[in-house]
């Protein structure tokens, strides 16, 4: 996994909209450079929150992103979100990735993540 994971990349697919009313729906789509691991060993999430939540006790919420179909003749995956916000107002998002195993005592125990 360490070995394969300086090559794992985050690139959007498309440029997502900027305003939505609320209801509205999103489609997110990342593509992921694997570099040679399997979709089901990364996991890919967008946290949602308000601007700054750091400072707030409000957290984050969490969605996962499920492999989709292989883009660039396999040479990355496609994660895919539909997502309609359950929240109104100013919202930010960053998506991440990192390793996933089942036999991983916490999801973030190897230390590798990266950010998009």
């Amino acid at each position: 996994m360490r070995a394969g994971w300086a090559g794992v990349a985050l690139a959007p697919v498309d440029v997502p909209k900027t305003r939505l009313n609320f209801g509205q729906g999103i489609r997110l789509e990342v593509a992921v450079t694997l570099n040679g691991l399997a979709p089901e060993d990364v996991v890919v999430e967008l946290l949602l929150g308000v601007p700054d939540y750091e400072s707030i006790e409000q957290k984050p919420r969490q969605y996962g992103l499920p492999p989709s179909a292989p883009v660039d003749g396999g040479a990355k995956q496609r994660y895919v979100l539909d997502l309609a916000p359950e929240v109104c107002g100013r919202l930010d998002y960053r998506i991440r990735a990192y390793p996933w195993h089942e036999l991983l005592a916490h999801p973030f125990e190897l230390g590798l993540m990266i950010w998009n």
